[in-house]
Formats: structure tokens, sequence, C-alpha cells
């Protein structure tokens, strides 16, 4: 990135689909960006697209409608749209706008903690301690101390997650099996 250098007026953001993926990615690539660039993001709603995931209950799918929520900037989305039955005036199914654009400015840049911030929601995948490390390096060359040692937070707060993940599944599917169980007692 730094060899492209500080003068990027576009940029795509279209990669894993899963927390952390385009919010690191959104964050590396802000700062090379002119105050009137634009980003664009794809499958901002792809957590509604069925056949992808469970509709309305969507488990991953959601990273690119958080980043194009949370930043700052003038938005713009192509219209909603609304898929009709061939031969009738019947409503198939509504969805929604799945690219957006944000026009970024100097308020992107100061207002970089609401990004941030979305990384503390759960993830999907971790790193090793050296991709963390790199990372980590690269993000204190272009953002203040604060931001970096909560990045480093965020980290450690995943890894910690991550090595509990086994009781909480397991607890989900006792709580489950509980409810189900509760359920059928009151239907027979």
């Amino acid at each position: 990135m730094a060899e492209i250098g500080k003068d990027i007026d576009m940029c795509l953001i279209d990669t894993v689909h899963s927390n952390p993926g385009e919010i690191l990615d959104t964050l590396m690539v802000l700062p090379f960006l002119r105050d009137d660039a634009v980003m664009v993001f794809h499958d901002v709603n792809e957590h509604t697209v069925s056949g992808k995931f469970a509709k309305c209950n969507a488990i991953g799918g959601f990273t690119n409608n958080l980043l194009f929520s949370a930043i700052n900037g003038k938005k713009y989305l192509q219209g909603n749209f609304v898929e009709r039955s061939p031969l009738s005036t019947t409503v198939k199914s509504v969805y929604f706008p799945n690219i957006g654009a944000i026009k970024i400015n100097e308020e992107t840049k100061r207002h970089v903690f609401e990004i941030f911030n979305l990384l503390t929601l759960n993830w999907v995948y971790l790193f090793t301690e050296k991709e963390e490390q790199m990372i980590t390096d690269f993000f204190s060359k272009y953002y203040d101390d604060y931001l970096t040692a909560y990045l480093r937070k965020v980290f450690s707060y995943h890894r910690e997650c991550f090595e509990h993940k086994d009781d909480f599944v397991s607890m989900q599917y006792l709580i489950r099996q509980i409810i189900k169980k509760n359920n059928r007692e009151k239907i027979g």
C-alpha cells in the first residue's frame, strides 16, 4: 500500500464477507484514500439473500452492511428492488441493494473509531500471532496509539473467545435441547 501512495481515488471492498475480513481491509486502505475517494462495497445486504444463508437467521454475510452503516461519508445506493412473479403483479420477494458506495471525506477519517469498534463483534476466524503482529505494526504507522492499543485488545479478546468457543457451542446446544423438550411437553 505504501508503494501505491496516498492518493487512491477508488477502492472496491469485496472479500470474505465475514468478520473481521472487510473491516480490517477497510482500515488498511483508508489512510491511502484521498478525501474525495469512493469506496464501493459489494454484498452490503448479502445476509438478506435467500439461498446463501438461512433468510432472516443469517449467521454471517453482514460485515459489509455494518461497514456501510458505520462509515461516515456521502452514501450512494442503487434502488431497492421488488421481484414480481412472471405472470402476475404479485410481489414474489423484496430485496435490498447489494452494492453501495461511500464518498469519503475528512470526517470519515475523524470518525474512524466507529470502524475499529466493529472489530469487537463476533469473528468467524482468527489470525496467527505473527499475522496479528504484522497487522498491528501496519496500523501503528497510520493510526494513533489509542487505536493501535484498542486493536491489540481486540485480538486478545477474540483469542480468548475462540479458546472457549466449544464451551459456548455446547451450552447453546444444551439450551436448544431444553427448549425443544419443554415445547414437546407443552404440546403433548
